[in-house]
């Protein structure tokens, strides 16, 4: 959202600056795939939000692994949101 190219600069940058590490989460703007291509020689990580049905889990980390990234940060904190009191008055 901070950049008109999103998480492609970001892994662009990533893989000029000596191939930093870079971790996408699955809400990201860009796909993985794109990702990948622009830091192929990273180290990436995906930040998976799980779903509740296992079969879309495993297509997802299908789709990122084919994409170069070699690990995979669970967050299991959205299943439920909390409560957002300014939100829902505004």
């Amino acid at each position: 959202m901070a950049h008109p190219e999103g998480e492609c600069a970001t892994a662009r940058a990533c893989n000029a600056m000596n191939n930093t590490p870079m971790v996408l989460s699955s809400w990201a703007t860009s796909s993985n795939e794109d990702v990948g291509k622009f830091a192929p020689d990273s180290f990436k990580v995906y930040q998976l939000y799980l779903s509740k049905l296992p079969d879309v889990n495993k297509d997802i980390w299908s789709r990122v692994k084919k994409s170069g990234f070699k690990a995979l940060a669970l967050t299991c904190d959205t299943q439920l949101l909390g409560k957002r009191l300014n939100d829902t008055r505004n």
